[in-house]
């Protein structure tokens, strides 16, 4: 994300991956060249802070929330960081994020219904009537209705990771544990490298888990 204060003018690359060099290092001349077309911009509407903005260098903020690899949250982040800057000077502003993976995660899927409700739900959104519609036939599903429409959309996207190489150890609900599983099988699938998704539905009171092996073959035992 590139952001431009024309109060205080500066202009700020904000990223969450870890990068090393100058701007035209980490990013190529993609920066430099919004930082021009925005100055351009700003002379034919005779701006007055053009002139102490063209002169301005990036100001690379060090998040304290970086991390070394995009991941796949990277639209995420975006949009969190959208959401919280401000204009803020580093170390002056939050995003509720640490850099650290596993307590992350909660809060990267609560960002994620956040954001989808928002968006499945905006007046603009062309297929609102069609989802509120869906939505309404969801609710009327019962416990295991609603845990096998979780399950099928999920496998339909872990599929497409297969072209990474992996595949799908199992999907199972919360009661699948108690009734099919001992304890040491949900142990040997979270000393493995798989990677766990859970689904709560606090109306049923129904999680529904899944996990997926990237690239090793696990044991359920």
């Amino acid at each position: 994300m590139l952001c431009f204060d024309l109060k205080k003018p500066s202009y700020v690359p904000i990223d969450h991956i870890v990068r090393m060099g100058t701007t035209t290092n980490r990013y190529g001349p993609i920066p430099l060249t919004l930082h021009k077309f925005f100055c351009y911009y700003l002379k034919s509407q005779r701006h007055p802070s053009l002139k102490a903005l063209s002169k301005m260098e990036a100001n690379i903020q060090n998040l304290p929330w970086s991390v070394i690899k995009s991941g796949d949250n990277y639209g995420l982040y975006l949009m969190r960081h959208m959401e919280c800057y401000m204009g803020e000077r580093e170390g002056m502003w939050e995003t509720g994020l640490t850099g650290k993976g596993m307590i992350d995660s909660a809060a990267f899927l609560g960002l994620l219904y956040k954001y989808m409700a928002e968006i499945f739900t905006s007046v603009i959104n062309k297929f609102k009537e069609m989802i509120d519609k869906e939505l309404t036939e969801f609710k009327k599903l019962d416990e295991n209705g609603r845990a096998k429409l979780l399950a099928e959309a999920e496998t339909r996207n872990l599929k497409n990771k297969r072209k990474r190489g992996g595949r799908i150890v199992h999907i199972l609900s919360s009661s699948d544990w108690n009734m099919h599983y001992p304890l040491n099988s949900y142990q040997n699938l979270q000393n493995t490298h798989c990677l766990h998704r859970s689904y709560f539905d606090p109306s049923i009171n129904h999680t529904t888990h899944i996990y997926y092996e990237p690239n090793i073959k696990a044991q359920i035992t």
